[in-house]
Parts: C-alpha cells; sequence; structure tokens
C-alpha cells in the first residue's frame, strides 16, 4: 500500500513539473470522449430508441421506385393513381394511411398566415396512437373521396392562432375558399414523424381530398410529397409484404402506363 502511495506522489509531482503537457493529455482525452459519447448518443436514437407509437416495429413506409425498360432506377416518388391504388387494394397492413405535404394561407386568421398543412386519411392518427386535448382525430365519414371539410389542430396552433379558446371545436378555418370545420386539438406531447422533411412541423392537418394534387387521379405524375405509411399484419414477413406490394403497384403501373407517351419506356 504504501508503494502505491509513494508511486501515486512521484507521478503527481512529475506531472506538476510539465503542466503543458498535462493540459495537452487531459484535453485530447475530453474531446475524445466527448465525441465518442455524441456517437453513441446518435446511433441510439436513430438506430436503436424506440419510436413514441404503439407497435412501432410493425411500421412501416412504403417507396414507390420507378425504373426504366433497361432496369435503371429512375426515382422513388409515388404518383396519385399508383398511391391510391396501393391504399385501396393492398392486403399487408392492418392500418394504412396516404400523407400528402403542403401549405397554405389561411384566410380566416388574422394578417392571413401562410400555414404548413397535411392532408391524411383517418387512420393516420390511430396509428400513431395520437392523443387529443378537444375533439377527435378523422373518422370514416372525413374518408377518401367524402370531401368532409373538418380539420384538425395542433396544440401551438391553437395556443397561438386562437387563443386556447375552450370553445374551439365550434370554429372554423379556412384554406383556398373552403372552411373547414375544427373537429379536434391534438395534444401537446404529440409527435410527428419526420417522414417528409427534418424539422417539419404540421401546424393544421387536413382531410386527404383537399391536396392540390389530388385532381391527378389518372396522371402518372410523381412529387416527393405523396407518402404511404402502415402497420404490418403479424402474419406477413417485410419481405413478403415488398413481393406483394410490388407485384400490386407494377401490375397497375403496367396498365395505367399503356400507350402514355409521358412514361414511355
Amino acid at each position: 500500500m504504501n508503494l502505491i502511495s509513494y508511486r501515486l506522489t512521484q507521478a503527481y509531482l512529475s506531472l506538476k513539473q510539465k503542466p503543458g503537457f498535462v493540459l495537452s493529455v487531459v484535453s485530447t482525452m475530453g474531446l475524445t470522449l466527448g465525441a465518442l459519447l455524441c456517437v453513441v448518443t446518435l446511433a441510439y436514437l436513430l438506430l436503436l430508441k424506440p419510436l413514441p407509437y404503439p407497435k412501432e416495429d410493425k411500421l412501416y413506409k412504403v417507396i414507390h421506385q420507378e425504373f426504366n425498360d433497361e432496369n435503371k432506377f429512375q426515382g422513388d416518388y409515388f404518383n396519385s393513381p399508383s398511391l391510391r391504388h396501393l391504399y385501396l387494394k393492398q392486403t399487408v397492413f392492418d392500418q394504412a394511411a396516404m400523407i400528402f405535404y403542403g401549405e397554405g394561407v389561411s384566410t380566416s386568421l388574422a394578417n392571413q398566415p401562410k400555414k404548413t398543412t397535411t392532408y391524411v386519411t383517418p387512420n393516420w392518427f390511430n396509428l400513431l396512437d395520437s392523443q387529443f386535448i378537444y375533439g377527435r382525430g378523422f373518422e370514416k365519414s372525413e374518408e377518401l373521396d367524402t370531401y368532409n371539410p373538418v380539420a384538425v389542430i395542433t396544440y401551438n396552433t391553437w395556443l397561438n392562432d386562437f387563443d386556447q379558446s375552450p370553445e374551439i371545436l365550434t370554429k372554423k378555418i379556412t384554406f383556398s375558399g373552403t372552411s373547414f370545420n375544427i373537429v379536434g386539438v391534438l395534444a401537446k406531447n404529440f409527435i410527428e414523424p419526420d417522414l417528409y422533411e427534418t424539422g417539419r412541423e404540421t401546424e393544421v392537418w387536413l382531410p386527404w381530398d383537399y391536396n392540390t394534387r389530388n385532381h391527378l387521379k389518372e396522371r402518372m405524375y410523381s412529387f416527393p410529397w405523396f407518402v404511404f405509411v402502415g402497420q404490418l399484419k403479424n402474419k406477413h414477413s417485410v419481405a413478403q409484404a415488398q413481393q406483394t406490394i410490388t407485384t400490386l403497384v407494377d401490375e397497375h403501373w403496367q396498365e395505367k402506363s399503356s400507350g402514355n407517351d409521358f412514361v414511355k419506356g
């Protein structure tokens, strides 16, 4: 024990005579450990931390890939006909939702601000187990092709644009000449998944029917704003789902693109 104390004392006295060396070593070790901690934390957040949604291991985003007749990759954007066909005909998801990301000027609010708007089918809120402080999410009455003008707003929109009104469910919000009845206010702790742009926060949620590209139901124009997500059935593996969806979408593509010069090849 005395030998250990003696050696520690000698080491301390030796290092005390070389403060520059000590500072260099401590700084290097501090930076290295800090960088390691950042990498480990980032890896946990990106790869290991569970998503804050029920059955998060069953939630998947479907990517629509296009190839030319030489099998060369062309892009991974959905077009409206393929997206709708997948939504209506798929059999591998218990629940699924279509999403369209946009923005619009609300003419009913003071100063007519531009708002980030996201257009979804009803199961979107169920997939995320969304909680509400007022009202509800979208229902079957707001399903595809119903054109029911309702809206769900976020907590911050309710806070900043409606002064936390307790009568919020009697109010409307207007975009492009359409007045949407507010039917729900999301809880403050709602976390929106980054499916389109990192850090983008939707302020107003509207039914799918009102998105600005919904009229292209027969056009094979692809856009990055179309997204499809679903909760995979327990009986399907990812590989099985990929095969089933690929066949479904490809057959529809071949049918719709036949004789269409825009997508020839």
